[in-house]
């Protein structure tokens, strides 16, 4: 028999219908045969101009974890988020799509289960490494007395620890790559200290007390003694507080403003509100309704919210 040498392209035009390619109709038929063979032994990246191997999937939980994830790496990785942006990431059933990209990762990027509890027993039965739960890491700060609150990113050092401890993952998982990894790294540690600097100056210009509508916002105030986060009407779950912590509340006179996560507060906020005669401000953690590209202006429009404390309007 004659020893045939089929390129992927043979291969493609003979499988799809190029049959003048062939001389006879029983050798085009052995040869569409062996060229189905070949295009299942034969990986489609060995052409020219696609690349060897695909790129390593990195899966994120929450929005501002996404967004350090394609400062440090998005030029390298491919990076999916697992919660829609709006998603409450304390409450929500995980679908089977979820499931799906937690056991594909290569590398998965959490907060850790108090922030978003429901993908907790997923993650222990599919995953035994390459797994970073932020909250976890050694160098995040917490402040006193808000040991609950999860909302770790709020506090700019701990985003850089979070960008950190992907670099050296990723460096170590895929050393080709730690180089960029490290460069990537020096500029988002830059992005960060010019942001402290531009916040430092900005909350030290007057004192503003706020009542919160949810107990999210610790991470952040605990950088600036000027704002003064009185208390809140639900706790870091989203649970309403209790009988006695809502009366304490309450019974607050020198506040600014109220702050709601959403443009639509609850009816607890608005009525708490008139009663004090301040506004309401929308500051939103999770970066959900803001226009945030990077991890940086994520901070700067939760520290705009803080900042329209003392506005009029």
């Amino acid at each position: 028999m004659e020893k045939l040498s089929l390129s992927i392209v043979d291969v493609r035009r003979l499988v799809f219908g190029d049959m003048l390619y062939c001389n006879a109709l029983n050798k085009c038929l052995w040869l569409i045969l062996f060229g189905v063979a070949a295009l299942g032994s034969q990986p489609l990246a060995s052409e020219p101009g696609l690349s060897p191997q695909a790129k390593p999937l990195v899966v994120t939980s929450i929005k501002p974890l996404t967004l350090i994830a394609n400062e440090i790496a998005g030029d390298l990785i491919e990076i999916r988020q697992l919660l829609p942006d709006g998603e409450i990431p304390h409450h929500f059933a995980i679908r089977l799509s979820q499931h799906r990209l937690i056991t594909n990762a290569d590398l998965l990027l959490w907060v850790g289960e108090g922030m978003e509890a429901p993908l907790a027993a997923t993650i222990e039965r599919a995953r035994n490494s390459d797994t970073i739960t932020a909250s976890g890491l050694a160098g995040i700060s917490t402040p006193a007395m808000s040991i609950a609150d999860q909302h770790i990113w709020l506090n700019p050092e701990n985003g850089l620890v979070i960008a950190r401890a992907l670099v050296t993952a990723l460096g170590e998982k895929y050393p080709v790559y730690a180089n960029r990894l490290t460069g990537n790294l020096a500029i988002f540690a830059e992005r960060v200290q010019d942001l402290e600097t531009e916040l430092d100056t900005l909350f030290a210009q007057s004192t503003i007390n706020c009542i919160a509508e949810h107990d999210a916002y610790r991470h952040f105030a605990a950088n600036f003694p000027s704002l003064r986060i009185l208390g809140s009407l639900y706790d870091q779950s989203g649970i309403l507080v209790g009988p006695r912590e809502l009366a304490r509340v309450y019974g607050h006179k020198q506040v600014d403003c109220l702050v709601s996560e959403t443009p639509r507060p609850s009816a607890q906020v608005i009525n708490l509100a008139s009663k004090l005669g301040v506004n309401v401000v929308t500051v939103d953690p999770l970066g959900a309704s803001g226009e945030s590209r990077v991890y940086t202006d994520l901070i700067r429009e939760v520290a705009a919210g803080f900042s329209a404390c003392n506005s009029s309007e």
